[in-house]
């Protein structure tokens, strides 16, 4: 039994080293895999917008483009006849062609005073879709925006 306490007190615990260069090596894969495969979001444009203050008139009576913004993604032009011209209804796209061609006559017509843009956004309608419209305007340099209250609209 002598011999086995000493063996036991001269048997020292070895540190097993732990090798992590491979831990690091999938951390480093990991984080280029995400690096990737995530999805570059474009910069929002800046917007210029100015709110007129209370009791300002225009001299001339500006150009009024009124928009829908549906719970589909889908923006169409109000009519004055109370139809509704669609203009980009594939909700997945982020760009909107037809919109701002429409946007730019609209603009030529309303020479020399500015386009009134007037949006009407349904409750359900995406953010990412909203600020898509916001960012149109903007590249096609819309100073004048509203929004329409639905209450007041119907």
């Amino acid at each position: 039994m002598k011999a086995t306490r000493a063996y036991q007190l001269h048997v020292e615990e070895e540190e097993v080293p732990v090798d992590i260069s491979s831990l690091i090596d999938v951390c480093f894969l990991l984080l280029i895999y995400f690096l990737v495969t995530a999805t570059i979001m474009p910069r929002e444009s800046d917007l210029d917008l100015q709110l007129p203050t209370p009791g300002e008139s225009a001299a001339m009576e500006d150009l009024v483009m009124r928009l829908n913004l549906e719970t589909t993604g889908a923006v169409s032009m109000a009519q004055e006849s109370g139809s509704a011209e669609p203009l980009d209804t594939d909700g997945d796209s982020r760009s909107l062609p037809l919109l701002k061609d429409r946007i730019n006559l609209m603009q030529m017509a309303a020479a020399p005073n500015e386009l009134l843009v007037q949006i009407d956004v349904e409750g359900d309608a995406s953010h990412q879709r909203f600020i898509d419209v916001m960012n149109c305007l903007s590249e096609t340099d819309v100073a004048k925006v509203s929004f329409i209250d639905r209450g007041e609209a119907q």
